[in-house]
């Protein structure tokens, strides 16, 4: 079984380069959407859309999403997290009872007088959630943090063996 950042694996048909993999909650109004939307409701009463693709309302509840890497081998699932900056009292995780995993804390800007010409750091409260597979022992994760990268390690569950037994017909 293999390790999705959603519950199910991704169609072939699906562009792993769309602005979907960019934003913390995904696509959310599409300007192709709304086009559509619009042309089947009254002439009169059409919704005025935004020009940007998404809803900036999404982004309310999240100021960014650190980029994050996903993997596995034989005995273990693996997540990568960049997280300049941070240390790992400034990181929270917590697991579910759906077996979902989730990632937050928040970034500080540094109170320096510095005036800044270009910033492309991002700062303040983040929050990833990952959905485990259902062979995840969730009693021993481990992270470590380590050089601004959170490493969070999910050992596989054994699967269990199937034993050969002869069953006697009565």
């Amino acid at each position: 079984m293999s390790f999705y950042l959603f519950d199910q694996p991704m169609d072939e048909s699906d562009d792993f380069f769309s602005p979907f993999f960019y934003t913390p909650f995904g696509y959310y109004t599409h300007p192709k959407n709304a086009q559509k939307s619009n042309k089947k409701s009254n002439g009169n009463a059409q919704k005025k859309q935004s020009t940007h693709p998404y809803d900036k309302e999404v982004y309310k509840l999240v100021d960014f999403c650190p980029k994050f890497d996903l993997g596995e081998d034989e005995k273990n699932y693996y997540i990568q997290i960049d997280l300049p900056g941070m240390t790992k009292e400034q990181i929270q995780m917590e697991l579910t009872e759906d077996n979902s995993l989730t990632i937050s804390g928040e970034r500080v800007k540094s109170t320096n007088e510095i005036k800044y010409t270009k910033m492309n750091c991002q700062y303040g409260k983040f929050s990833r959630a990952f959905s485990l597979p259902e062979n995840a022992n969730v009693e021993k994760i481990e992270a470590k943090m380590a050089n601004g990268v959170l490493e969070v390690i999910i050992p596989k569950a054994e699967p269990p063996k199937n034993q050969r037994r002869t069953i006697q017909i009565q």
